[in-house]
Parts: structure tokens; sequence; C-alpha cells
């Protein structure tokens, strides 16, 4: 792997993974195995892959790529069991968003009800081919909460003398 020196020394040895390369100022390049040269990427302010330093603000060359997000449901439970397994609903959605051949985009241009109508399709048949036959069903609401009592509180216990 070609590993760039990036650090202040006007001359860098390699003290860390045990080479022996001597690297002459910011920007040399030098071929090191692989081996050695993840322990020298270890230390991101002296070393990197050449070519990918960072710039002058600190930022990476290349940022990595920020995955895209598929939209999920807000009335299915975050948790599914087909056939005695549970999958999350993440699970769910992939699996969805895979058998539907849409894109990410097109899968979240879709309006919740279409989208929750895929989803249901996709869990009744995980839970046809467990065998399974239990129908899809939003989650119960949540318990309302108890009413307060009112009027005065009781009286005082008493205590022993």
């Amino acid at each position: 792997m070609r590993i760039e020196y990036i650090g202040l020394k006007a001359v860098k040895t390699d003290n860390i993974a045990g080479t022996g390369i001597d690297w002459h100022g910011a920007g040399d390049v030098h071929e090191v195995p692989d081996d050695k040269a993840a322990k020298l990427l270890a230390w991101p302010l002296i070393w990197c892959e050449a070519g990918k330093a960072p710039k002058a603000d600190g930022t990476p060359a290349d940022p990595p790529p920020v995955p895209e997000t598929l939209y999920g449901s807000s009335t299915l439970g975050s948790q599914v069991d087909v056939g005695g397994i549970i999958f999350t609903l993440g699970d769910i959605v992939a699996g969805a968003h895979t058998a539907s051949g849409l894109s990410v985009a097109d899968w979240n241009a879709l309006d919740e009800a279409k989208r929750d109508a895929l989803l249901t399709a996709h869990i009744d048949a995980m839970r046809k081919a467990a065998g399974a036959s239990a129908p899809v069903e939003p989650p119960a609401a949540p318990p309302a909460p108890a009413a307060k009592a009112k009027g005065k509180p009781g009286p005082k216990p008493k205590t022993a003398k």
C-alpha cells in the first residue's frame, strides 16, 4: 500500500511499524506492506493513504459517502414476529424495499399509506413462507395515563410513642 507522510518534520523515520523507511517531508510517498501500513494509518495526523491527505482545514480529502436512508413506518411496531423469529422494522423495510424494485428516492416518495401497504404485504409474505399466519396489525395504542385522585389527602398515619 502506498503511504504518504503528512507530518511536520523534514525527515520522519518509521518508528511505529518497524519498516525503517525514511519519509522526506510532507507529501513523500513510499510503498509499505499492508500489515505495516495498517499500523501507520492508526496515526492519521502523521500518515495517510497516498493521495488521501486531509485538506488544510482537517477534513478528509474524500469524505465517506453518506448512506441513503429508507423511510420506514410510524404505524408498525419496531419489531415483528415472523414464525417465532423477531425481525426489526429496519430489516422489514430493507426487504420490502428490495422486493419493490423501487429506488431509494422513489421508495421515500411514497405516501405513508402506500409504504405501509408494501411493508404489510412483505411481512405477510414472510409469514406465509415461514408457515405462520398471524396478520399484521398496527400496535395497540398506549394506555391512557391514570387519572389523578381529587379531594383531600387521607389522614396521616399515627406514629408510635
